[in-house]
């Protein structure tokens, strides 16, 4: 049988499994009051809030962490948090980002897998998404936004958000 955790367990496995010294209580109570210069970063869900929880406190610099953790259910939710001013950062996924733009936030960090680029001035990252749609099916590119998509890595998911955008173009 198995059996899904509560989400504070969940959150004391992660932590436990790096800081078996000291309990979640002693670790997440050690972390000094935020300053106003301090990064507001929103992590969603369990997972993601225990690892902002541990960056926080390895964040400290003259007695004050550098990230401050916010939590919220969803990235859109994150992003309303961002617009509100509650935070100043998440990590998104491509179809996120795209959103995100579409709200007024920008980039500040990308991922870079081509090693040349790192250091030219100007180097763009790119996020390339493809549709493979079986015949018959009934997608078709008018109605291929939303679509759910299978992702390329494990707990990825994705939706093609902006399947619609002047860089994508059917043959």
């Amino acid at each position: 049988m198995v059996r899904r955790l509560k989400p504070v367990q969940e959150s004391r496995l992660w932590l436990l499994g790096r800081h078996r010294e000291t309990s979640v209580e002693q670790q997440f109570n050690s972390v000094p009051e935020t300053s106003a210069n301090s990064i507001k970063w929103c992590a969603v869900g369990v997972a993601e809030m225990a690892k902002c929880g541990v960056w926080s406190m390895n964040s400290v610099t003259g007695g004050q962490p550098d990230i401050e953790c916010q939590n919220a259910v969803t990235a859109d939710d994150c992003v309303k948090k961002i617009m509100r001013k509650e935070a100043d950062a998440i990590t998104l996924d491509g179809g996120q980002v795209y959103t995100a733009g579409k709200c007024g936030l920008v980039p500040v960090m990308v991922e870079q897998y081509d090693q040349e680029l790192c250091g030219t001035s100007g180097a763009a990252s790119s996020y390339t998404a493809v549709a493979v749609v079986k015949k018959g099916s009934g997608v078709t590119w008018a109605n291929l936004k939303w679509q759910e998509v299978l992702p390329h890595r494990p707990r990825q998911n994705s939706r093609l958000e902006h399947a619609h955008g002047p860089h994508l173009q059917p043959d």
